[in-house]
């Protein structure tokens, strides 16, 4: 019997309660005629513990994890089609340092990422907000065979940072806010070392936030949406891995990918992609595995898979599931999944960075572009 590993559920829980409630934004809701002010500082402490998704962490759970962020934000005046979408969103950049509460084995960390702050609704005095970042981290001790061995959470200092949390904003003086904040914060290096189970950090925080400048007026002009047509891209991506045992070599990762999707409301887009992957490890794997190896295509990978694309501007978040119809590695499952980040550059042109996994656990992070035709 498949149990669907802890990390999974709440990777699942948080990525579907955050479009769930980026959906339900309505961009005809009561907001006021101004911002409160043209910068918004604020300072928080925090008080959690680390997620063990895996029984191998428990022993990582030592105590609890104490920490501290300060944000500088600026509120959006509806100047983009996105803004109002959104109902006026926040934009801004967050610096947590936290105590993880296992001097021994995990010592501190920080993160440093932008992020966006969406307002789900915007009463003057009391405010509920969805903010989710992406960025740098660093864990102060990694995995070391030799000196420390019982962290199987991370094995690399850099590591990238996904945050998603709830804030309730409650206003006390004319430009003074008290900030209750409920979230995880997730460490990981996309096993470009291993192990690399992740560090998930789930902590309360509560802080205040300061206002200061001048307000600046909201735009109401109505803007027009006029659902696209079907739309392809194509995207290339590469990267680098390691796998189980540590201390193996790294080895050369990437992908193709054909993307064929139709943006049916203002914020959301469906489509199937057809994925072909590369992956210098597999021949390896295989030995492990007691798999004869007949040739280097065995090292690629084909899938099929469905997508659900966020649109916040030039800004867009892919959630892809898939299917393999041909790997030699039988191991991994014949399931996967990608969450992507894309940045157009230009109106052919786009950015990206793709975490893939098979469930709970990182294959590989992509680096890479594409071109929409």
């Amino acid at each position: 019997m498949n149990i669907l590993p802890g990390l999974t559920r709440l990777t699942a829980i948080l990525s579907l309660s955050l479009l769930l409630s980026l959906q339900a934004i309505n961009a005809s809701a009561t907001v006021p005629d101004s911002t409160e002010g043209s910068l918004r500082f604020s300072g928080n402490f925090h008080y959690g513990f680390v997620i063990a998704h895996r029984p191998i962490l428990v022993p990582l759970q030592t105590g609890h994890v104490l920490g501290f962020d300060v944000q500088v934000t600026k509120p959006t005046t509806g100047k983009k089609e996105w803004e109002k979408i959104y109902i006026y969103p926040t934009v801004g950049i967050n610096y947590s340092w936290f105590d993880m509460g296992n001097p021994q084995q995990l010592g501190w960390g920080q993160a440093l990422y932008p992020f966006i702050l969406f307002p789900v609704t915007r009463n003057p005095n009391l405010q509920l907000n969805i903010r989710f970042g992406a960025g740098i981290g660093y864990a102060q001790k990694p995995y070391d065979r030799y000196e420390n061995y019982k962290n199987q959470a991370l094995a690399a200092h850099i590591n990238a940072i996904f945050a998603v949390h709830t804030s309730l904003y409650a206003k006390l003086a004319k430009k003074t806010f008290f900030q209750a904040t409920l979230g995880v914060t997730h460490f990981s290096n996309g096993s470009m070392n291993v192990p690399n189970l992740g560090i998930n950090i789930a902590s309360l925080s509560g802080g205040f936030t300061y206002m200061v400048g001048k307000k600046n007026a909201i735009d109401r002009t109505p803007f027009d949406f006029k659902a696209e047509k079907w739309r392809g891209s194509i995207m290339l991506t590469g990267s680098v891995k390691r796998i189980y045992p540590p201390g193996t070599p790294r080895f050369l990762a990437g992908s193709l990918s054909i993307l064929e999707s139709i943006r049916v409301k203002r914020k959301s887009a469906f489509g199937a992609a057809l994925d072909v992957f590369y992956d210098n490890s597999l021949h390896v794997r295989l030995n492990q595995d007691s798999v004869e190896y007949k040739g280097p295509y065995q090292q690629f990978r084909i899938g099929l898979a469905g997508s659900y694309e966020l649109i916040v501007n030039d800004l867009s978040f892919l959630l892809q599931t898939g299917v393999y119809v041909y790997t030699a590695v039988k191991t991994d499952g014949s399931i996967y999944s990608r969450f992507a980040i894309r940045y157009a550059v230009s109106k052919k042109f786009f950015a990206c960075f793709n975490l893939k996994t098979h469930f709970a656990k990182a294959d590989f992070f992509e680096w890479g572009g594409g071109y929409k035709f």
